[in-house]
C-alpha cells in the first residue's frame, strides 16, 4: 500500500503489481525466493480476502 501511496489493493490491478514487483527486483535487488514471496502473498490477498480474480503479472522483471 506505501508503495502505491496508500491506495487500496482493490483499486490496483495488474498495471501497478507489475510496477512493485519489478521495483522489488531492479530497485530493492531482492532475492528471487523474496520476490516470488510477494507474489504469493498478491495472489492470496486478491483471491482469499479481497474475492477477485488475479492474473499474474508475468512481464515483471524477474530477480535474477
Amino acid at each position: 500500500m506505501l508503495f502505491q501511496h496508500k491506495r487500496h489493493p482493490a483499486d490496483l490491478g495488474a498495471p501497478e503489481i507489475r510496477t512493485f514487483l519489478t521495483h522489488l527486483a531492479v530497485a530493492g535487488q531482492v532475492a528471487a525466493s523474496t520476490q516470488n514471496g510477494a507474489l504469493q502473498a498478491l495472489i492470496f490477498l486478491y483471491r482469499n480476502v479481497l474475492k477477485q480474480p488475479f492474473h499474474c503479472p508475468l512481464e515483471a522483471s524477474r530477480s535474477g
